[in-house]
């Protein structure tokens, strides 16, 4: 993702990864006017996730959520199998990042 801006308007790609298949990566707040990512600091492994996009719907189950430095990208590789990849703010600590990723169900 090279334009933060983006992310005052909604969810922000990460524009090395997919929309759609392997790893599909994505960032947004989650406080304030923008929180289309409220949700996201509350996800718990086992969770659900429903990825609504122009090329269909997909399912997908938490198996990760970890904290991480603002400037990790290192969960937003390539992946052989379908991937969500979320990350949004840490409350009151600017330099962390969580990180929640959900792999698809079939």
């Amino acid at each position: 993702m090279r334009n933060t801006n983006n992310k005052k308007k909604g969810i922000g790609h990460f524009e090395f990864t997919s929309a759609w298949d392997g790893n599909c990566a994505f960032a947004g707040h989650n406080r304030g006017a923008a929180a289309y990512f409220a949700f996201v600091k509350d996800l718990a492994v086992g969770d659900r996730i429903i990825y609504t996009t122009p090329y269909g719907k997909r399912t997908y189950e938490v198996y990760n959520k970890v904290k991480i430095s603002e400037t990790d990208y290192s969960g937003l590789g390539w992946s052989p199998t379908n991937i969500i990849s979320l990350i949004t703010c840490v409350a009151n600590e600017s330099a962390y990042r969580y990180l929640v990723q959900a792999y698809e169900l079939r």
